[in-house]
């Protein structure tokens, strides 16, 4: 059977599944006993800080290696004991005792110091999986035993315990005789350690998404609007032809004759995407690049949409109908004599106006300079 390494990276990296399978491994092999349970506590530590499970992890052969394996191999690490007595039953739990000492006065002097760091972090320990508020890596400092001061973070871990209670918790990787550095033991004393927030500052990956997110919606709106304008007529008058078809169109028109993609390229140019538009508004906008031959970022919503034209596409709409606003069709207008509707308008509807009207400006000078005089109404 291959032995694979089980060394400090291993503890705090592996999943439940690799790190187990490793463990259990070397409980079978003729491995050190003592560096088995040591590596059995340094996981109980790591449980008690990631809200993932690790309770519990190779429960039996832990056990096998208390009730099976020789007083003499245990003997280095019998005080560790009380930090696996979850694991046993009553009956197994006073097997072990029996085996590992002479009486319960032994057992209760050589755990002393060890049950009176470690009593109130039982619970801890052995959580198993919970839904945290928040994630953080703790950024950890230590001495060695030499004094030379070293780093070691707990990633993506659940700030859930109080300041004693991790500083607890930590204590316990000094007590542990496995995680050295050229014979020298390296978690001698907690120096100080904080939080790192997990979520980050900046993600190109997550930006990236966005985008590209963002750029779907809008070809998928694109492809509805194309379909509307492939059915809008020049006029209302019979056998009037199709706009995309009509010479003018095809002439003036930057997005005549062009494919989706080329259109997509051209009409979303420099056009900053807001998340929370409407999308009725969006295909207003859209729909007014499209007749007008704008970009999308210099489109105004002028033509009406509320998404009716997509399922009347049938139809046959014409330009003029799709393009008017209800100014223009005088069905805002009261009547003389009655009394007029309340003219108290939203902050949308003052803006929509004011679009109108600077839109209507542009379109009689546009006039004026071409034909030199203003347009009768």
């Amino acid at each position: 059977m291959k032995i694979y390494k089980l060394e400090q990276q291993h503890l705090f990296k592996l999943t439940r599944k690799h790190l187990e399978k490793r463990v259990i491994t070397h409980c079978q092999d003729n491995s050190s006993i003592a560096y088995v349970v040591q590596c059995a506590v340094a996981i109980l530590v790591r449980n008690a800080f990631t809200p993932l499970d690790f309770s519990y992890l190779a429960k039996d052969q832990i056990c096998s290696l208390f009730l099976e394996r020789s007083p003499e191999e245990l003997s280095p690490v019998r005080h560790l004991c009380v930090y696996f007595q979850a694991y046993f039953s009553k009956e197994d739990w006073h097997k072990v005792i029996q085996r590992l000492f002479k009486n319960k006065k032994e057992f209760l002097a050589v755990t002393k110091e060890t049950r009176s760091r470690t009593d109130h972090l039982h619970a801890m320990l052995h959580s198993g999986a919970r839904e945290p508020k928040e994630l953080v890596d703790i950024a950890t400092l230590f001495k060695d035993a030499n004094g030379k001061k070293h780093r070691f973070t707990f990633k993506n871990a659940d700030p859930c315990y109080s300041v004693q209670e991790i500083n607890d918790l930590l204590a316990i990787l000094g007590t542990l005789t496995i995680f050295q550095k050229d014979g020298v033991q390296r978690f001698a004393e907690i120096v100080r350690y904080i939080y790192v927030p997990t979520t980050p500052v900046y993600d190109a990956e997550k930006k990236t998404e966005e985008v590209n997110d963002w750029q779907e919606t809008l070809y998928a709106q694109l492809i509805k609007a194309l379909e509307v304008i492939s059915h809008v007529k020049v006029n209302d008058k019979p056998g009037a032809g199709l706009l995309i078809e009509s010479p003018k169109f095809i002439k003036t028109n930057c997005y005549a004759g062009k494919t989706p993609e080329e259109v997509a390229k051209h009409l979303f140019d420099g056009f900053a995407f807001d998340p929370s538009i409407d999308q009725n508004v969006l295909m207003s906008r859209m729909l007014t690049g499209l007749v007008s031959g704008l970009k999308l970022k210099d489109a105004k919503p002028m033509i009406e949409y509320n998404g009716e034209l997509e399922d009347n596409a049938g139809k046959e709409p014409n330009s003029a109908n799709v393009t008017k606003s209800k100014k223009q069709t005088g069905t805002n207008k009261p009547k003389r004599g009655k009394k007029k509707s309340s003219t108290f308008l939203s902050a949308e509807e003052i803006q929509k106006k004011k679009d109108q009207w600077e839109y209507e400006q542009l379109m009689r000078k546009a006039y004026v300079k071409k034909h030199g005089h203003k347009k009768k109404r």
